[in-house]
């Protein structure tokens, strides 16, 4: 099973992949949970490999979501 992240900017909505179907899920190490994005920071481009995903703000902050491997 792959997670996906989902975001939306002005009015698009765009589909990340953020883990693969390897034996991250099924392991109990990954947990989906709803992550709330503060109401300032406004994401305008995301980036995703198989352990990890890359978020950029319009301030030119990254965020980092990931295995941490």
């Amino acid at each position: 099973m792959a997670v996906y992240f989902i975001y939306t900017v002005d009015g698009v909505s765009t589909v990340v992949r953020l883990f693969n179907e390897f034996n991250f899920w099924e392991s109990g190490g990954v947990r989906p949970v709803v992550v709330q994005n503060p109401e300032d920071v406004r994401i305008i481009m995301a980036a995703s490999g198989n352990d990890h995903s890359l978020f950029l703000t319009d301030r030119g902050a990254v965020f980092a979501l990931g295995t941490g491997r």
